[in-house]
């Protein structure tokens, strides 16, 4: 079976975006956190911490870790 390579900026934009919050600064704010942080989370997702990954799937209503790992949405080591 071949695997499938998804964009992680796509993804997780398509859940926001799902869930009514258009812009970045909503969901940012109600994260508690910057723009710029909610940013970096979206197109880089294995940076975030475990608690922020909690935050992500309680406001989100999803769980990104089955996603993280079924879509390889992860770095991983050299």
């Amino acid at each position: 079976m071949s695997e499938i390579e998804y964009d992680p900026k796509q993804l997780i934009a398509g859940f926001r975006k799902a869930r009514g919050y258009v812009r970045a600064e909503d969901i940012a704010e109600k994260l508690g956190i910057t723009r710029p942080t909610y940013l970096k989370y979206e197109s880089k997702p294995w940076t975030m911490t475990l608690e922020m990954l909690d935050k992500f799937e309680e406001l989100l209503g999803e769980d990104f870790r089955d996603m993280f790992f079924k879509y390889k949405l992860y770095k991983k080591k050299k």
